[in-house]
C-alpha cells in the first residue's frame, strides 16, 4: 500500500500502479493460504467445512466494513473541504488529492476517480 502513495493525477499505470499491484498480489497470495490453513488447523474433519466457511465469511464481512469505513472517511474529508469552495473542475480534482490522508483511501481511488470528478460544472466557464 505504501507504494501506491506515489500515485498522482498524472502518473502512468505501467510505471507506478502495476508494480504496486504485483507486489500486493504476491504478498496476499503468500499470506492467505497459510492464514486459512492456520485458521482451520485443529478442527475436526467433520467440522472443517464449517470452519473454512466461517473464516471466509469473516474475511468478506471484515473487508466490507473496512471499505465502508474508508469510503465514509474519504467522502467526509472531500465534502468538508468542498463546502468552502466553488465546485470547478480544478477544485474537484484538488479535493480528491489534497484533502485525504496519504495512504490507501487517497491513492487507490486514483486518477480515474479524480478524472470523473473533474467534469465541467454546468454554467461554469
Amino acid at each position: 500500500m505504501i507504494l501506491l502513495t506515489r500515485v498522482g493525477v498524472d502518473t502512468a499505470y505501467a510505471s507506478h500502479v502495476l508494480p504496486s499491484l504485483l507486489v500486493m498480489g504476491v504478498g496476499l497470495g503468500l499470506v492467505f493460504a497459510p492464514a486459512m490453513a492456520t485458521a482451520t488447523a485443529g478442527v475436526a474433519r467433520a467440522d472443517a467445512g464449517v470452519a473454512s466457511a466461517m473464516v471466509n465469511t469473516s474475511q468478506q464481512v471484515g473487508g466490507s466494513i473496512g471499505t465502508a469505513l474508508l469510503s465514509t472517511l474519504a467522502s467526509s474529508a472531500v465534502s468538508g473541504w468542498m463546502s468552502t469552495r466553488t465546485p470547478t473542475p480544478a477544485t474537484l480534482a484538488e479535493a480528491g488529492s489534497s484533502t485525504l490522508p496519504p495512504g490507501p483511501c487517497s491513492r487507490t481511488s486514483g486518477p480515474g476517480r479524480r478524472a470523473r470528478l473533474a467534469r465541467p460544472v454546468p454554467g461554469s466557464s
